[in-house]
């Protein structure tokens, strides 16, 4: 069947059809146009390598847009019906898991401001639950928004408006401490994935770097081939080379005194594996800690 396509016989490819069917049917169908075989045929936001049959996602479209040869436009209809549907559901999925974590976190603070007087054991037990659940949520929901994203057509965004819309917000927050924040290198770079991802994972490690820095943030950033790789300074005192691979679990905090779930690190290290990337922890040049981001560059 897959010779009889690539050699440009004239029927449809139909469902449930295999990705070798439809590299030779495209084959086909641009040898017909051009006269010669192409090795990567465009298709919108989407490459399809015909040699190896890999789809590569590419450009800004969420849609495959073009003029189609009509051996695939039905295809090319079913995909894009197919897309819209995933999309839909996605944005369906995160706007629930928003409604469900307003719906907990007010009755929650409730529970914990009526705990907070309580003395002994039962007001210690309370406390300490009334927190579980807490954390529980902010994961959970963290989980759902990020999950998906990574795969949706087209999704990218542009670095420099994500760091300059963090970097006032923290400067606001931390007036009082002055602290100094500054960025470099974001310009002209991509993240290949949702906005409100980038901004979970940048903005949790902004704040975990202001809440310990004595005056001064750093966020810098740099292309390395496919990969966009975004490192957060900060001059505090740092977290022991041993104490790295602790702190990313979900939880786990070093010093109780300053306020956190402990959860930032652990969130921020799952929603970039999500997308395919790292979180690393290291000495910074400034004397604390260098939070570095690995993550698939646009």
């Amino acid at each position: 069947k897959v010779k009889a396509f690539d050699s440009g016989a004239d029927q449809y490819v139909t469902k449930p059809f295999r990705m070798e069917e439809l590299t030779a049917t495209l084959r086909a169908a641009i040898r017909r146009a051009t006269g010669h075989s192409a090795a990567i045929l465009d298709c919108g936001p989407l490459q399809l390598d015909t040699r190896s049959g890999e789809v590569i996602r590419a450009g800004h479209s969420q849609r495959l847009v073009g003029d189609f040869p009509r051996e695939v436009s039905p295809l090319v209809d079913e995909l894009n019906a197919l897309l819209e549907h995933d999309a839909a559901l996605l944005d369906r999925a995160r706007t629930q898991a928003g409604n469900l974590a307003h719906a907990l976190k007010t009755p929650l603070s409730v529970l914990n401001n009526l705990a907070q007087p309580m003395s002994g054991e039962n007001g210690q037990v309370l406390r300490h639950q009334v927190d579980l659940m807490t954390d529980s949520v902010e994961w959970h929901v963290s989980q759902a928004r990020a999950a998906g994203a990574h795969k949706a057509l087209g999704a990218r965004v542009a670095l420099r408006p994500v760091v300059d819309d963090l970097c006032r917000m923290f400067d606001r927050v931390h007036a009082e401490r002055k602290i100094e924040i500054a960025a470099s290198g974001v310009d002209d770079l991509e993240f290949k994935g949702d906005r409100r991802d980038l901004e979970e994972m940048l903005g949790n490690l902004m704040d975990n770097a202001c809440k310990w820095a004595r005056r001064k943030v750093e966020i810098r950033a740099r292309a390395s081939q496919d990969r966009l790789l975004l490192v957060v300074h900060d001059d505090g005192d740092g977290i022991a080379e041993e104490h790295h691979s602790e702190v990313l679990n979900r939880g786990r905090r070093l010093d109780e005194t300053v306020p956190g779930s402990g959860l930032g690190l652990s969130i921020v290290r799952e929603v970039a594996e999500l997308h395919g990337g790292t979180l690393v922890l290291a000495r910074s040049g400034l004397g604390g800690l260098a939070a570095t981001l690995d993550l698939p560059l646009a």
